[in-house]
């Protein structure tokens, strides 16, 4: 049975809002769940990456996104494997997990509890605590941790996100085209939207699958010590250029210096 705390947390997600009460929830969850911070991403391109949407703190924002940027970490392991993913201690664990995250700087964060947000074969996501301290999570806390991840998952299936550029209160634009391996579409109002529309963009001009493109930006990003959502940028300004079939009209941004 779920804790009053938890109870309280699950209440906030049976709003009508698409963001507000996850929102609300994620912010709640922390305290609940005895945990120093919580986020929520979403699975996006099949499934490929995960979309920042909801956390409780800006270090929980910072984690998510080095885990982006080094395209490894336990919540990519937990939302690609559909698997709960526990790290009571991160710097224990083996180099060769994570070689490139393990070999970044983490900031505060030392213990790591990750649960997939999935239904059959779709990807919605993960839900990801983190602590400033190692340390496992207590029973009760690991029982109501499922708990608001099923939430977040029914949440999510019941609230698709409105298309770019449509209202979230417009019943005629509901979210297109069904339940794709991952939850969010390209075209869906992202965060990391310029990432997303360099990884196509480089994708088109090395003839090769989203994949490898995003995996192109990442290994730039990572050697380069820029952060990813620069390097995108850099690039759909042509001020970088990744690939070996650059377009014909490529040319450096004259008010840029070239990277």
């Amino acid at each position: 049975m779920s804790t009053d705390r938890m109870m309280g947390v699950l209440r906030l997600l049976e709003g009508d809002g698409w963001s507000d009460g996850a929102s609300h929830a994620v912010t709640e969850a922390a305290d609940a769940l005895e945990v120093d911070w919580v986020a929520v991403c979403l699975s996006i391109d099949g499934g490929i990456a995960l979309e920042a949407m909801w956390f409780s703190h800006p270090a929980a924002r910072v984690f998510s996104d080095l885990q982006f940027t080094c395209g490894e970490g336990p919540s990519v392991d937990s939302a690609h494997y559909c698997s709960v993913v526990r790290v009571d201690n991160l710097s224990t664990v083996r180099e060769d997990r994570w070689p490139a995250l393990t070999a970044t700087d983490t900031g505060p964060v030392k213990a790591i509890f990750c649960f997939p947000l999935r239904i059959g074969a779709l990807r919605i996501g993960v839900l990801t605590l983190t602590r400033a301290s190692p340390g496992s999570l207590t029973g009760d806390d690991n029982q109501d941790a499922h708990l608001l991840a099923q939430a977040l998952t029914r949440y999510c299936l019941n609230r698709s996100p409105p298309p770019s550029g449509t209202s979230e209160e417009d019943p005629a634009h509901p979210h297109p085209g069904g339940d794709p391996p991952g939850f969010l579409e390209a075209n869906d109002p992202l965060e990391r939207a310029e990432i997303h529309q360099a990884t196509g963009m480089l994708s088109v001009q090395l003839r090769t699958g989203l994949g490898d493109a995003l995996v192109l930006l990442r290994a730039h990003a990572y050697t380069s010590g820029m952060p990813l959502d620069e390097v995108a940028h850099a690039v759909i300004t042509h001020r970088l250029s990744l690939g070996d079939r650059p377009h014909d009209n490529d040319t450096p941004d004259e008010k840029d210096p070239p990277i």
